[in-house]
């Protein structure tokens, strides 16, 4: 049986990234879960308790940035690890007020996210 990876949760409100990222982490072997804004992000981790979350910060309904201060304050949550990839000029700071893993601009360079999960979820 072959080895498959944990679970990746991508949180972004722009459907093409989230076809790309997912199909790129399907490939290889990842799990793969999405959400449109971080309202449903929140819902979806509850369920799936990936092993990094990727995550955009401007999105509809709620942002990014209030995703994390929702999930660092639920203790089952709190742990798992985020990456912020945005096109945002600001990501370095809001990164940094977030309290994230690591961040990634956009746009997304698939090659440097992978470094990024694998450092987080194949430990």
């Amino acid at each position: 049986m072959p080895y498959v990876h944990p679970t990746v949760l991508v949180v972004d409100d722009n459907e093409d990234t989230r076809i790309a990222v997912t199909m790129f982490f399907r490939a290889a072997g990842y799990g793969v879960e999405t959400a449109r804004d971080g309202r449903e992000g929140l819902s979806v981790m509850r369920q799936t308790h990936p092993c990094i979350v990727l995550l955009d910060l401007q999105m509809p309904d709620m942002s990014g940035r209030d995703f994390r201060h929702e999930q660092l304050a639920d203790a089952e949550l709190k742990d798992i690890p985020v990456v912020v990839f945005s096109a945002s000029g600001d990501i370095k700071q809001a990164a940094e007020r977030m309290a994230v893993s690591a961040i990634a601009q956009k746009p997304i360079q698939l090659y440097r996210l992978m470094a990024l999960v694998n450092e987080h979820c194949l430990k």
